[in-house]
């Protein structure tokens, strides 16, 4: 019981640590590289974060409920996975 607080927690730290360098990464390239106006474009970026912030908690309790918590988080982490690969492969960051 003990291990799993402590995986978990380490888990949680090092999402949290990924999301908060990954935040102004993407703000400071959206501001550099966008065609349209840098307010407009930091705009639809916010609102897309906050959809995201939004639609992640019922993706969670969704399949949760279906299947299981473990599963819940697996489909998390191959989202996260999933925008790893896209930011490796992306000419915006070459």
């Amino acid at each position: 019981m003990a291990l799993k607080v402590v995986v978990n927690s380490l888990g949680f730290m090092l999402v949290g640590l990924g999301i908060s360098s990954m935040v102004p990464t993407i703000y400071s390239l959206v501001g550099a590289k966008s065609k349209t106006p840098v307010g407009i474009a930091l705009t639809i970026l916010s609102s897309i974060s906050f959809i995201g912030s939004l639609i992640a908690p019922l993706l969670i309790g969704a399949i949760s409920q279906a299947f299981n918590m473990e599963y819940a988080y697996m489909v998390v982490g191959l989202l996260g996975l999933c925008i790893l690969l896209m930011t490796t492969f992306s000419k915006a960051f070459k």
